[in-house]
């Protein structure tokens, strides 16, 4: 649930009919001129009209039922102000005298829950609903608080009760499609949001709740849209704020992002939250001394911040703590309290400790659990899990026989034609690309969808949608494909070469020979049992995570690229380099030079101090570490630990071992 949904309202309701200024001083009178004044917001005439009854109590006139009006008045004033616990002790005596009140009840757990006490507002509530079943505030409030108590059916049903009584307002909508979404029934949870929001489109909190809901089914565009709108509607709001940075951290906004943290940091700057999301972010950013300062800053306030303590593990990880790295996280996953997303990356941290102690068996557990979490993630169940072996199988039967004969090889529009860099995911391309990043005659793209956007402009699905295209047509396409790039990145392109790197664009080359078929395409392979292995125990994101859920699955995709990847390097006629990963970490100099050569651009030292300039940059891959080092050899084979639990997937890797010239299994 967001807790930014707190719709208590403590005014409303008077008792009887209201009047104005009183013409009789009478206890009834001056007490309905004290709910008159209190229903309009004049706090302080309420205060001293309710004053004055309580004043006249030893009078015989004022009963103890008029007493009750009187310290509801008050209660209800008090509170307005913030005054909680003052409050709490007017209501109470209110109740005390008239207990048979329901609006007293109603305001007295409202004033219990602003304090915090969600039980004793629950049991207070629960007596208001069955004085007065019919009167659907009472329900909106009991929800509310069941919602802070994390009792998602129950909730559900208060919300429910509340619309039947036509108190079907944006906040029970907004409660109700809270309630939806923590109980993962999100796309039920988002038309109720929406509703919210059609009624009153400046809440803030359902448009926050709407984005929760988007995320958690990888609508990300929709998610951000939102937090952006609730942000702007409530800037001071810590948790929309706290929200929006993490979505524009974890969609690679990475500008925004730290915008908005430091507009939190200001807001809220002694929240363990807020403080245990920085560091979190600045950990992605390779500022490892930053995140250790404020992931322990949070931690003095909040103990049990599950994410600080996860940006702690890494921290350990990072500096070579692998045992205190093991201890933090089988300690912060014995609670049962850490919600799912951290949970998995505790799982996958857990792994890498266990692993760099040599308890692999038990490290392959951890990287089980770590995707048996991704499964279970609404946005994985949300995704389309054949997307890419389907598309590639597309392209193998698509691209069969003399389909390209007649296609142009070459284009005059002006334009410098891309390198492309693909493989397969964890084949040691993010490492390549920092290399080549740091070459003053190239650009580079890391992990940005922009053949799959220039895709999603054809006109039939690729692949199919290549074969019609005109020389117009792909003119155009050409032009949008650098827009986009443009777009993206910060970077000036002008007399420097764009490498765009993503590797399950292998899918697309035959995209890239359809419009850019002067381009090169640089291959990166690694041995296929280390590949594998990375991609299953790796949360590589919900999208791409979808065919490395269990090691056969990935083994029997990574065959279909492969596969895919020979027959295009064969019939399509693009100019194509391969280099192997691990003879990268055994000459990186020679690699290197070659893969330059191929580029035609100098030799440039820099390319080998990569690392040096690693501080402060943000990796969108799980590289992110390993990339912040000098090249080594300590992931080369790493497969070797685990191959027993590769023994189901070894005859169908056997092939490609063979063929990229690998040592076989044993």
């Amino acid at each position: 649930m967001s807790d930014n949904y707190n719709p208590f309202s403590p005014l409303g309701y008077g008792y009887g009919s209201q009047t104005s200024e009183p013409v009789e001083t009478t206890p009834e009178a001056i007490l309905k001129s004290a709910e008159q004044a209190l229903a309009e917001g004049r706090l302080d005439e309420a205060e001293r009209l309710a004053s004055d009854v309580l004043a006249s109590g030893s009078d015989v006139l004022v009963s103890g039922h008029e007493n009750a009006r009187a310290y509801h008045v008050k209660g209800v004033a008090t509170l307005a102000r913030g005054q909680v616990q003052d409050a709490i002790e007017l209501l109470a005596k209110s109740r005390e005298l008239d207990p048979s009140e329901p609006l007293v009840q109603m305001r007295l757990g409202v004033a219990h829950a602003m304090a915090g006490s969600f039980e004793d507002s629950l049991l207070v509530l629960r007596e208001a609903a069955g004085l007065a079943p019919n009167l659907g505030e009472v329900h909106v409030n009991l929800g509310v608080t069941l919602l802070k108590l994390e009792r998602w059916t129950e909730a559900e049903e208060a919300f429910r009760t509340a619309v039947a009584l036509q108190m079907d307002t944006a906040q029970a909508f907004d409660g109700l499609g809270t309630a939806l979404v923590a109980l993962e029934r999100h796309e039920e949870g988002i038309e109720v949001l929406q509703k919210a929001i059609s009624l009153s489109p400046g809440q803030a909190s359902a448009h926050a709740n709407i984005a929760e809901a988007y995320m958690e089914l990888g609508c990300t565009d929709e998610g951000l849209d939102a937090l952006r709108t609730a942000a702007k509607l409530s800037p001071e709001n810590r948790y929309i704020l706290s929200n929006l940075a993490s979505a524009c951290l974890n969609t690679h906004s990475l500008d925004e992002a730290m915008a908005v943290y430091d507009r939190l940091l200001q807001v809220a700057p002694n929240w363990p939250s807020g403080l245990a999301s920085y560091a979190n972010a600045l950990e992605k950013q390779n500022r490892p001394a930053d995140a250790r300062t404020y992931a322990e800053q949070a931690l003095q306030l909040d103990s049990d911040n599950a994410v600080a303590g996860l940006t702690l593990v890494r921290l350990h990880l990072r500096d070579g703590e692998s045992q205190q790295a093991v201890d933090l996280a089988q300690k912060l996953l014995a609670r049962n309290d850490i919600p799912r997303e951290t949970q998995q990356h505790l799982y996958f941290e857990l792994g890498r400790g266990l692993e760099r102690i040599d308890r692999c068996d038990e490290a392959f557990e951890s990287f089980s659990s770590c995707q048996n979490l991704m499964a279970q993630a609404p946005a994985t169940q949300n995704t389309d899990k054949n997307r890419y072996p389907e598309m590639t199988e597309r392209c193998r039967s698509w691209f069969r026989g003399a389909r390209t004969e007649g296609w142009p090889r070459k284009f005059d529009d002006a334009l410098t034609a891309p390198v492309f860099f693909v493989g397969f995911p964890r084949s040691g391309t993010t490492l390549m690309e920092r290399m080549l990043r740091s070459h003053p005659a190239l650009v580079t793209g890391d992990e940005f969808p922009w053949l799959a956007n220039v895709a999603a402009k054809l006109p039939a699905d690729y692949p199919k949608g290549c074969g019609s295209l005109s020389e117009s047509q792909i003119l155009e396409l050409r032009k949008e494909y650098f827009d986009i790039v443009r777009s993206d990145l910060a970077e000036d392109l002008e007399g420097r070469r764009l490498v765009d790197k993503l590797a399950l664009n292998t899918v697309y080359i035959g995209l890239m020979r359809r419009i850019f078929p002067e381009s090169k395409v640089l291959f990166s392979v690694r041995d296929p049992r280390d590949v594998v292995l990375s991609c299953f125990s790796q949360p590589l994101g919900h999208d791409t995570n979808a065919p490395f859920l269990d090691i056969e699955t990935t083994a029997r995709f990574y065959a279909q690229v492969m596969d895919l990847w020979f027959q295009f390097r064969d019939t399509l006629g693009l100019e194509t380099m391969t280099y192997r990963y691990e003879d990268l970490t055994r000459d990186p100099e020679g690699v290197a030079r070659k893969i330059l050569a191929f580029l035609e651009v100098d030799w440039d030292p820099n390319v080998l101090k990569h690392h040096e300039r690693m501080e402060g940059v943000y990796v969108r891959t799980a590289s992110r570490e390993s990339v912040s080092h000098a090249i080594h050899e300590k992931a080369v084979f790493r497969w070797r630990k685990y191959e027993s639990h590769l023994a189901p997937v070894q005859s169908i890797l056997a092939p490609f071992v063979e063929a990229a010239g690998y040592e076989p299994s044993s």
